[in-house]
């Protein structure tokens, strides 16, 4: 067996900036112990290896993946490099590359330590679907290593990826009384408390400004801040910390996508749409998938359906399979919209024939259930306007157990929101006011108050309606809700 110099890999001080920030705004830690050990004997592929880590989880692939391929030209047998090496690549598109990285990591990890073993086998049950040997895995790691802050931050991400968002903030809370400095761990949190209930949005953006203390110089902390003011409500603030990372990283995409998305919601269009274009022409596959999304949203919200629906034809051309799905089904949904069911129905067929006849590297497992419930979902809606009630809660079904495949805690009351969808659109209010309550989707919860407004409670149709008029989120659903929304409560006005 290979013979190595222990080093210990993840250290307090790996926030870029942590260092220079004059008041720390984290907890005095717990005594660290059990932490990663690196394979390696080689200082310099440790820490590029750690500088790898570092921008993946600042949301930085490329940067992750130029750190990576510096540590390999180091040390080309350090497991858990190949490990980031494939995360990297994966959010980069190249999922074959991906793979290929992945199975290294797996080969190299028999001579790695136990911990290092540990976020692989983790990272591939989770990517191969295998949820609850993830989830097992994820617990024995932080068993394993209890003073690992990228341990709970890799089981929170996990949670949170399956909608535990719960169990996701509990790890990350805990992260900083081990790993006072570990600052990053506030991106992460404040992504959860965005995603959860609205009233949370005021400790996201709370949480998200004590990130850019401890990472004055991460264009992702200002990326963070802009989020969670969007989800509060506040475009101003929003543009505001955008221009922020902007001038702490210039060509940073997600910075880019935030001040075009806030400028949007901000009514500025023109200037919105330019950023769009502009992020469009990047050489990267993943910003430019971005930006066509959000551009074709843009001009869904503006009333531009035919725009978009050309646009998210372009962006079907993709050559990454799983983009080139994604754009497909935005695509059907939306001529679902202009009552196009023909249209719509093979715009979903070209999406699953992508999914069924790729390469099987062309996608991890629980990327293609997720896009296959997407096509499920989408699918559900076409058979439910054309009235064929039955086959519409059949493909809610089958969506639901894609969900569950996934680990989706949700996907119970998704497929009952989704029948409620149904019956709404089938004339059926009585079924719908039962099962649409717990709807998360706009469209859905549109259809709910407008069964409710039917039902004579005008009060909490308005609520809905309210929250839909101003729901600051790039989506598909949202752009065709805000804007009618706003009509429908402006007719109630006068």
């Amino acid at each position: 067996m290979k013979t190595f110099r222990a080093i210990i890999f993840c250290f307090a001080g790996s926030v870029a900036g942590a260092q220079e920030t004059p008041v720390d705004p984290y907890p005095p830690p717990i005594k660290p112990s059990g932490r990663l050990v690196l394979s390696t004997k080689n200082r310099e592929a440790a820490q590029a290896t750690n500088a790898c880590a570092t921008a993946l989880e600042a949301g930085d692939p490329t940067r992750a993946k130029e750190k990576c391929e510096e540590a390999l030209k180091h040390d080309p047998q350090v497991a858990l490099t190949h490990l980031h090496m494939a995360q990297a690549l994966a959010e980069l598109n190249d999922n074959a590359a991906a793979h290929a990285e992945l199975s290294r990591a797996g080969e190299l990890s028999a001579h790695a330590s136990h911990g290092e073993r540990l976020f692989i086998d983790a990272y591939r049950a989770r990517r191969d679907a295998k949820i609850n040997e993830a989830e097992r895995l994820y617990d024995e790691l932080c068993s394993t290593l209890p003073g690992e802050p990228r341990a709970r931050l890799a089981r929170g991400d996990f949670f949170l990826a399956r909608g535990q968002i719960d169990r996701a903030i509990a790890d990350f809370h805990s992260i900083p009384a081990i790993a006072p400095r570990f600052g990053v761990v506030d991106r992460f949190l404040a992504k959860a408390l965005t995603a959860s209930a609205p009233s949370a949005a005021e400790e996201a953006v709370a949480v998200a400004k004590r990130y850019t203390a401890a990472a004055p110089t991460e264009a992702s902390a200002e990326v963070a801040v802009g989020y969670a003011e969007l989800r509060r409500g506040n475009a101003a603030e929003a543009i505001a910390a955008a221009k922020r990372a902007l001038e702490r990283d210039a060509k940073n995409i997600s910075a880019e996508l935030l001040l075009a998305d806030a400028q949007l919601f901000s009514n500025h269009a023109k200037e919105a749409h330019l950023l769009y274009q502009a992020i469009a022409q990047s050489k990267l596959e993943p910003a430019r998938e971005r930006a066509t999304l959000h551009e074709a949203h843009a001009l869904i919200a503006e009333g531009k359906l035919a725009a978009a629906e050309k646009l998210l034809g372009e962006a079907a051309k993709a050559a990454s399979p799983t983009a080139a799905a994604r754009a497909l089904t935005e695509r059907a949904r939306l001529e679902l919209d202009r009552s196009a069911l023909s249209d719509a129905g093979q715009s979903l067929r070209q999406a699953r024939a992508l999914v069924d006849k790729s390469e099987s590297t062309a996608f991890f497992e629980d990327e293609r259930l997720y896009t296959l419930g997407e096509i499920e979902y989408v699918r559900a809606l076409v058979l439910g306007a054309t009235g064929e009630t039955d086959l519409a809660n059949q493909r809610a079904q089958e969506m639901g157990s894609l969900l569950q495949a996934l680990g989706d805690k949700h996907s119970e009351a998704k497929v009952t929101a989704l029948a409620g969808w149904i019956a709404a659109r089938n004339g059926d209010d009585k079924m719908a006011l039962q099962k649409l309550p717990g709807a998360g989707r706009p469209t859905q919860k549109m259809a709910f108050a407008l069964a409710l407004y039917r039902a004579g409670d005008d009060k909490q149709a308005r609520t809905i309606m309210e929250e839909l008029a101003h729901r600051l989120q790039d989506d598909l659903e949202g752009a065709l809700t805000r804007p009618r929304a706003l009509a429908w409560l402006k007719k109630q006005s006068k």
